[in-house]
C-alpha cells in the first residue's frame, strides 16, 4: 500500500479562504499580501509534516491540492507562478525530500505551460492531467517523461460510450503512456 499525507498547497489554501477572484486579483494587485499567505499556509504544511514525521506517521508521500488551471489555460502566467508559488512548493519539496517521501501535485485544468517549473520545484508526480483539456500524456510523456511521473488523462466520458470508446482511449493513452514506466493509470 502506498499511503499519502493530502494537503492544500499555499495557492488552493489561500483561494479557499480569501476567495478565489480576490486571490487572483491580489496575484498581480498586491503580490507582496499574497506572499504572506502563501508563508502561513507553508509553514503550518511544513510543521503539520515534521511533527507527523516525529510521531512516526508511517507515509509514503504528501499529495498537494493545487488546482491552477481551467480548461483553457492555467489561471496564471509562469512568471507569476516562478514568481509568486515556485518558493514556496519548493520549501514543500525540501521538506518532503528531507524525509524520503514523494511530493504529488493534483491540479486541475490546463497547467501544460507550467509543467517545467512545477518539475523543478520538486514534484515528483503530475495528476490528473485533466482531459477535457488540451492536455494529452502522450505528449507529455515525450516532453516531460524522464523528469517526472504522470498519473490520469483517461477521459472517463470515454468510459460511458461502450468498449469501442474504451479500447480507443486505452490503446492511445494508456499504452503508450505506460511505456518504460512514469505513468499512474487514472480517469
Amino acid at each position: 500500500k502506498y499511503k499519502l499525507l493530502q494537503c492544500y498547497g499555499p495557492y488552493e489554501g489561500t483561494w479557499r479562504h480569501h476567495g478565489m477572484e480576490n486571490t487572483l486579483m491580489n496575484l498581480y494587485a498586491e503580490p507582496e499580501y499574497m506572499d504572506e499567505m502563501f508563508e502561513g499556509i507553508t509553514r503550518v504544511t511544513i510543521e503539520t509534516l515534521d511533527y507527523a514525521m516525529e510521531m512516526k506517521l508511517d507515509v509514503d508521500g504528501i499529495w498537494l491540492i493545487e488546482d491552477m488551471g481551467s480548461t483553457r489555460s492555467s489561471l496564471f502566467s509562469p512568471q507569476t507562478y516562478r514568481e509568486r508559488l515556485k518558493p514556496f512548493h519548493k520549501r514543500i519539496s525540501e521538506t518532503s525530500k528531507k524525509y524520503g517521501l514523494s511530493l504529488f501535485i493534483h491540479s486541475c485544468g490546463e497547467i501544460t505551460n507550467l509543467l517545467p517549473d512545477i518539475i523543478d520545484a520538486g514534484f515528483d508526480v503530475v495528476q490528473p492531467l485533466q482531459a477535457d483539456t488540451t492536455m494529452n500524456v502522450v505528449d507529455l510523456k515525450a516532453r516531460f517523461g524522464d523528469k517526472v511521473t504522470f498519473f490520469g488523462n483517461i477521459d472517463c466520458r470515454k468510459m460511458a460510450q461502450g468498449q469501442d470508446a474504451i479500447k480507443a482511449e486505452l490503446l492511445t493513452k494508456l499504452i503508450p503512456a505506460m511505456k518504460d514506466g512514469g505513468y499512474i493509470y487514472h480517469s
